[in-house]
Order: C-alpha cells, then sequence, then structure tokens
C-alpha cells in the first residue's frame, strides 16, 4: 500500500512514518516540488519563504523508481517525496490531510488525480476545524470530540520511539532544561528568568530556536537532554496540539514543570499530577514553588516523582494496543 501524506511538522510525520512503514509495512510518500505550490494543490502558508522550506529540493535528492529520497536529519531517516507530476504517475492508495488548509485540496486531488484512493483527515490540534461533508475517515491524535455517525474515526497518540525516550536513572538532582523554541518571545519568559534568580544553584538550560545554549538538531540529542535534566521547564502558555516534548518528558520519567491551566482538554492534561507526576504553578505563592522544586529535587523525593510520572505514560499511552485500533480504522475507510 502506498501512502501519501502532507508534511509540516517533523515529529507527526515520523509518527506516521513509525505507522505506515515500520509497523505495516507500507510505503509513505510527502510532496516535494514546487510543482505543487504552482499546481495549487499546497496552501499550507502563503509566505514564498515557507513555501521553499517545505518543496524546493535541495538538489541532494537520491532518485528511485519514479519517485525520490529526501535525507531528514532530526529522526535520521529518509522522506520518500513524489512531485506532482510523479503523484499524478505514481499508485497511491491513500491520501492523508494533516492540516485545515488542504482539507477540501486533497479532497479535490484525490476526486481529480486518484479517484481510487481513500482520504483521511489527520487531526493533530485540539480545536482544529473538521469538515465532515469531506471528511468521511479522521485519524485524530487530540483528546475525543464529537464525531458525526457517518464518519470513520480513530483517536490515538503519535508515535515516538521509546526505545530512545525511555526512563534512565538521573545524572544530576540540580538542572531544570527547557526544550521549547522562541522562550525569550513567551509571555512567560519574565517568569522563567524569576525562577532562574531564585534558584542560582541550580542549573538552568535553554534549548531551542531563541536559546541560550543553542538548537538540538536532532531526536537523539533532544533524548540525551532529558537524560541529563532533572526537571523540564514546559510553561507553554498555548498549549500543544499532541505534545511530544511533554509526552516525550514523561516517557522519560522526567517530571515537567508547567501551568497546567494551558493544557485543559488535552491529551498532556490527563498525564499532569500536581506533586505526583509534575510541579504545577496554576494559583501558587512563587515562595511555594520555588520550595516544591527544592523539595522534589531530594533524591529520593525525586526517584519517586520519576517512577510516577513514567508509569501514568505506560497506564495512559500503549502503542501496541493503539496499533490495533488503527488498523481497525483502516479496514473500515470509506
Amino acid at each position: 500500500m502506498n501512502v501519501f501524506a502532507d508534511l509540516h511538522q517533523d515529529d507527526l510525520y515520523w509518527s506516521l512514518h513509525l505507522l505506515f512503514e515500520r509497523r505495516l509495512g507500507w510505503k509513505l510518500f510527502r510532496p516535494l516540488g514546487i510543482d505543487w505550490w504552482t499546481s495549487r494543490f499546497w496552501e499550507y502558508s502563503l509566505d514564498l519563504r515557507v513555501v521553499n522550506q517545505y518543496l524546493r529540493p535541495r538538489g541532494d535528492e537520491i532518485a528511485k523508481d519514479g519517485y525520490n529520497l529526501s535525507y531528514e536529519e532530526r529522526h535520521d531517516y529518509y522522506h520518500r517525496t513524489l512531485s506532482f507530476e510523479q503523484f499524478k504517475k505514481y499508485p497511491i492508495d491513500i491520501v492523508i490531510a494533516s492540516v485545515s488548509e488542504h482539507e477540501a485540496l486533497y479532497k479535490k486531488l484525490v476526486d481529480l488525480h486518484k479517484p481510487n484512493a481513500k482520504f483521511i483527515r489527520q487531526v493533530g490540534n485540539n480545536r482544529e476545524s473538521v469538515n465532515f461533508y469531506i471528511c468521511k475517515n479522521v485519524m485524530a491524535s487530540v483528546k475525543p470530540f464529537s464525531i458525526p455517525e457517518d464518519v470513520n474515526a480513530v483517536f490515538y497518540h503519535q508515535e515516538f520511539d521509546t526505545k530512545l525516550f525511555t526512563k534512565v536513572p538521573t545524572r544530576r538532582y540540580n538542572r531544570i532544561t527547557n526544550l521549547m523554541n522562541c522562550l525569550p518571545d513567551s509571555p512567560d519568559y519574565p517568569l522563567y528568568l524569576k525562577f532562574k534568580e531564585a534558584l542560582p544553584d541550580y542549573e538552568f538550560k535553554m534549548y531551542g530556536i531563541l536559546g541560550d545554549d543553542g538548537i538540538i538538531g536532532t531526536t537523539k540529542g533532544v533524548a540525551e537532554a532529558f537524560k541529563d535534566t532533572t526537571f523540564v521547564w514546559h510553561v507553554k502558555h498555548q498549549g500543544d496540539g499532541f505534545g511530544h516534548i511533554i509526552h516525550n518528558a514523561f516517557a522519560c520519567g522526567r517530571p515537567p514543570i508547567v501551568i497546567k491551566k494551558y493544557y485543559k482538554d488535552t491529551l498532556a492534561e490527563d498525564l499532569m499530577i500536581d506533586g505526583k507526576t509534575c510541579i504545577c504553578l496554576d494559583d501558587k505563592p512563587f515562595k511555594q514553588c520555588i520550595d516544591e522544586i527544592r523539595y522534589f529535587s531530594k533524591p529520593e523525593n525525586f526517584d519517586k516523582m520519576s517512577q510516577q510520572a513514567y508509569d501514568k505514560f505506560r497506564e495512559l499511552v500503549n502503542y501496541d494496543q493503539e496499533f490495533i485500533k488503527i488498523k481497525e480504522f483502516l479496514n473500515r475507510l470509506k
């Protein structure tokens, strides 16, 4: 089986790769080539810089039989890619739109060029609009929401490598690590600085775009950063769709420091139990928050919280069981 899906977020696309290629043994393809833009079958952004970022070939692609391979450094593997002209000639069984901008476009793409293919709408962000008149197959990696009776749907967690993101004993009990991009642009950046000032005996690491400590370019590097920290600073005012970093943290047994209300009605919210699996800053005096960080940094207290965070992840996320549900969903495609 050949599956074609748009790419807008590397970790989401990697989860599709793990599903379709690693678990099912199928082939997964993505668009590459400016002809997708000029043919008006790619409208994720109107900014030409973004168009070039996602669609313009780098020139180092490897030609295969009817498609090309493009290396993706973050997860250390190759994407199978199709230009628009290649897509029209290549046999495709399933087409997936993972953003609302491509919902109607990809349904049209199927109708015009692959009438025997099935169309799936992947939903990865909470409160994301879905047109159920044209989307009759929905894969949703968000908290369950109401689905019309005539729509085939499955709710699941986006998969990542739990052999890479796994619990190991911490190497230190006084490090707080941020792995979000653009923290200095966040409205909660002053809060981060306030904690950093109040905890001079702790080492604060800020990775990501605009971070003091640079960008970690690979998932292996991100996993290493988890193993080398005590807590994960994840005060993210807009919350997450699925939220790879927050799920990675729990899978590694690294309790996050959060404002839980930012995660209301999300999958990650169910992982967060204040004082057991994480430290919630919501509506607490600043001194209390500092005292809690120090208390849970003590080896015996941290080790217990770390185990509880890991156990909560294992309780709520079971990729093998969810794979069975996804296979049933795929067998029902309309």
